[in-house]
């Protein structure tokens, strides 16, 4: 099993295919005591399966077969409200997602939360369950601003026919990725969560070779293409340092919706907040000047930043 550096393990539990995530902006004037304590009872919720079942990390691109699980939920919150809630367990560099305008009108919103909760289940109905007693419980302290419903596709394909997290480190290596490993916040995540709706009928309409030069991998074996097209996905999102080593995310994305009308959930966790707005830049052209061209085929619905405090903190700051 890995070392989770104190970090919630529903980040790194992959044996789950169905999900929910609710986001939630707190009521003007909460009363923070009745919000600690209907955190604390989210937190509660949470109900990892087999006692093994952080030892069965899937790679990218494998699926399980169906199984009852247990409920896994993580909470992240927003900037402004972990400043509230443990003032001392921020990490450095945390901040909101304040939007991007990028190139030929290509944008990216902000719809900057103040709570994320993430419910990952083995099928629907308990996801359900779960995100309606969670709403119950914040039912007098935050609204619900945004839900999303989703689950693993095919062989953990995204709806357009390719592979998804590709370049996820394997699940020994997540945590040193995921995870803040000292200072304020340590066993905290940086989370960016964005929601992509595809154009998947004009996807389609390309030919297969087309939409491996648009992604930058082949599709039935997500080999990356050599020479790498300029402006395709993997060549806009694989970053590195100055040194030439990648700057990884770990990446919990899953799809949502039907193939004529849906897309991707995309959630990247990282010890690093730097890497999901430098990302972002290369993307949509900010940095270089050069816009991915999947944005000619799916766009951002919303984006927003959190942090997912360790188990510790989160259980100290909801008393």
């Amino acid at each position: 099993m890995p070392h989770l550096l104190g970090a919630q393990p529903g980040i790194f539990d992959q044996t789950q295919h169905s999900f929910w995530v609710q986001q939630f902006r707190v009521v003007p004037a909460v009363d923070v005591g009745v919000l600690r304590r209907a955190l604390g009872q989210i937190c509660a919720l949470d109900e990892p399966g087999a006692p093994d079942e952080l030892g069965a990390l899937d790679e990218p691109g494998a699926v399980d077969e169906p199984a009852d699980q247990g409920v896994r939920v993580v909470v992240a919150i927003g900037a402004s409200l972990l400043g509230t809630l443990d003032p001392d367990g921020v990490p450095a560099g945390t901040r909101p997602f304040t939007g991007i305008n990028g190139l030929d009108g290509h944008d990216v919103p902000t719809t900057q939360d103040d709570l994320l909760v993430w419910i990952a289940g083995s099928n629907s109905s308990s996801c359900s369950v779960t995100a309606q007693t969670v709403g119950r419980l914040l039912s007098t302290t935050a609204m619900l601003t945004d839900e999303t419903q989703g689950y693993t596709h095919s062989d953990g394909r995204d709806l357009t026919g390719f592979i998804d997290g590709t370049e996820n480190p394997n699940p020994l290596e997540a945590p040193g990725v995921a995870v803040v490993a000292s200072g304020p916040g340590a066993g905290a995540s940086h989370v960016i969560a964005m929601k992509w709706r595809h154009r998947l009928v004009e996807f389609a309409e390309l030919a297969t070779h087309q939409q491996e030069q648009v992604v930058g991998r082949t599709q039935p074996d997500s080999i990356e293409l050599d020479p790498l097209p300029e402006r395709s996905h993997v060549e806009r999102v694989v970053i590195t340092d100055e040194h030439g080593d990648e700057r990884e995310m770990f990446r919990r994305s899953f799809s949502f919706g039907t193939q004529s009308d849906g897309g991707l959930y995309f959630l990247g966790f990282a010890a690093d907040p730097s890497i999901a707005g430098d990302m972002l830049d290369r993307m949509f052209g900010l940095a270089d000047g050069k816009r991915d061209r999947l944005t000619d085929f799916s766009e951002a619905q919303t984006c927003s930043f959190y942090v997912a405090p360790g188990t510790d903190r989160l259980l100290a700051l909801c008393r």
